[in-house]
């Protein structure tokens, strides 16, 4: 990590030897998470294997940085990511089953399901647009940082998982193809893929997590 934010730095002295032009882009669209497996406890002596089905929810992404002529970039990416919790599964079985084999749930009664997983990174990235036209540009790019994960459990779910708060380091590649509408404005299609540590919360202790971002942008130069 300390090589990525040393190379940002020296990639903004880059930028600022060059004629420059600060720049912001703002993305709306929807994440399209992988499931979560986790270690989970409280489901007899010792630790067991749990996955969380997660489903993509609506996502809004700022970017503000500095960009030469040359098309490379640098800045600052945040989020607000949300993904619903749709199910769980314990040593692969559903939780209900699972929390009946020990006495703890009437297996009769259906197992309430809900809550949402948030999350909000704060980013450092380098990009590199390519031009496709006159008017047309490809951007890639690369960023990392750090990642506020925040569990709700809701419903039946809450008495098993309480809430909880985690940081965990990400690293995001990403794609865009914008569109030049003027000096000023552009617009365009953006897709990231990161890549997260195992967030905590309550009894769980989640692996690596991963999740797909695609939306649409509007970009200002200033």
């Amino acid at each position: 990590m300390k090589l990525l934010y040393t190379f940002v730095i020296g990639c903004l002295i880059h930028v600022n030897a060059q004629a420059f032009e600060p720049f912001a882009n703002i993305s709306i669209g929807q994440v399209s998470p992988d499931d979560l497996d986790a270690t989970v406890s409280g489901f007899g002596a010792a630790a067991v294997p749990g996955t969380f089905e997660l489903d993509g929810k609506e996502s809004i992404k700022l970017e503000i940085g500095l960009k030469d002529d040359s098309g490379l970039s640098v800045g600052i990416q945040t989020a607000y990511n949300q993904m619903d919790i749709e199910d769980v599964s314990i040593l692969g079985n559903p939780i209900g089953l699972a929390l009946a084999s020990l006495g703890a749930w009437n297996p009769a009664v259906p197992f309430n399901v809900a809550g949402e997983v948030y999350t909000i990174p704060v980013l450092a990235f380098v990009g590199k647009e390519f031009a496709v036209s006159d008017l047309i540009t490809l951007d890639l790019g690369f960023a990392a940082g750090y990642t506020t994960v925040e569990a709700r459990p809701d419903g039946d779910l809450a008495n098993v998982f309480g809430q909880g708060n985690g940081n965990s380091w990400e690293l995001q590649a990403k794609l865009g193809l914008d569109y030049q509408l003027s000096e000023k404005y552009s617009i365009g299609l953006d897709y990231s893929y990161s890549w997260l540590t195992g967030p905590e919360f309550g009894q769980a202790t989640g692996e690596d997590l991963g999740h797909h971002f695609f939306g649409a942008s509007i970009g200002l130069n200033f």
